[in-house]
């Protein structure tokens, strides 16, 4: 993984990929929450962030995925963030 900047994070609009129960445990801070298994139904909402994307998970895993799927959808300024712990630590 590239290591993301500090100002690619202060930019970027961070989304939280994990599932509901997940987030309601607590989320980074100014984070949307969109569940990976929503990301096909929220594709024209996120089309209008105007800022890069940091997608994160608790392992990586899913906001690969997402990343993936942005990807194959058109968007190119799309971070995997790993976790909301590697996004803090900036």
């Amino acid at each position: 993984m590239t290591e993301l900047s500090s100002q690619l994070i202060s930019e970027a609009t961070n989304i939280d990929v994990r599932q509901a129960d997940e987030v309601a445990e607590g989320m980074f801070e100014g984070a949307i929450h969109i569940c990976l298994d929503d990301l096909p139904d929220k594709v024209d909402e996120i089309r209008t962030f105007e800022t890069p994307l940091i997608l994160y998970c608790r392992s990586g895993k899913r906001s690969e995925k997402a990343c993936l799927f942005l990807e194959e959808n058109g968007f190119s300024n799309v971070h995997n963030g790993i976790n909301k712990e590697h996004l803090e630590s900036f």
